[in-house]
């Protein structure tokens, strides 16, 4: 099954939910290494930032949850990359 992605350049990751709804992420240079979201926060991203900072990437990070969800109930989102493709070929 081919997953529907968002890619954050801010955090050089992609996203999507797995076929378990986990929120998994991977980097774009070693899309081979899955990581569980909640995972990468707490191991390697919560040390690099301030309390306000996280406060605000989580947010970001719930934000791309939301929209996979969403898109996997069958709704739409401009944060979806197969989206921004199509934009991008049609311009």
């Amino acid at each position: 099954m081919k997953h529907k992605t968002i890619t954050s350049e801010s955090y050089n990751r992609k996203f999507w939910l797995n076929d378990n709804q986990d929120f998994c992420c991977s980097p774009l240079d070693a899309q081979h290494k899955v990581d569980l979201v909640e995972d990468w926060i707490a191991h390697e991203h919560v040390e690099s930032v301030s309390k306000y900072q996280l406060s605000n990437d989580l947010e970001h990070f719930f934000e791309i949850q939301r929209h996979l969800t969403i898109v996997q109930m069958g709704g739409f989102s401009t944060m979806l990359d197969s989206y921004r493709n199509k934009k991008v070929k049609t311009s």
